[in-house]
C-alpha cells in the first residue's frame, strides 16, 4: 500500500527560505525533506509537551536547555 502524495504551496519570506536552503544543503536533503522532518520533530515535540513532558536539550558544553512551544 503507498501513501497519497499530496501537493502544497505556500509563501516563504526571504530568510526563511534562505534557512530552508542551508539546511538542505548541510544535511544533502531535498527541501521538502527538511520540511517533512520539521513537521515530524514539531508532532514529536508537540505531543511530548501536551502529555505533560518536557524536552530537554543538552548542548556541546554540557548545559541544559528546556525547549519551549509558543500556545497558539
Amino acid at each position: 500500500m503507498t501513501d497519497k502524495i499530496y501537493r502544497i504551496s505556500f509563501d516563504l519570506l526571504e530568510d526563511v527560505f534562505q534557512t530552508l536552503e542551508a539546511l538542505a544543503n548541510i544535511s544533502s536533503a531535498t527541501k521538502s525533506e527538511v520540511i517533512r522532518d520539521g513537521i515530524s520533530y514539531y508532532k514529536f515535540i508537540t505531543n511530548i509537551i501536551k502529555d505533560g513532558g518536557k524536552l530537554i536539550v543538552v548542548d556541546k558544553d554540557g548545559e541544559f536547555h528546556k525547549v519551549t512551544i509558543k500556545d497558539s
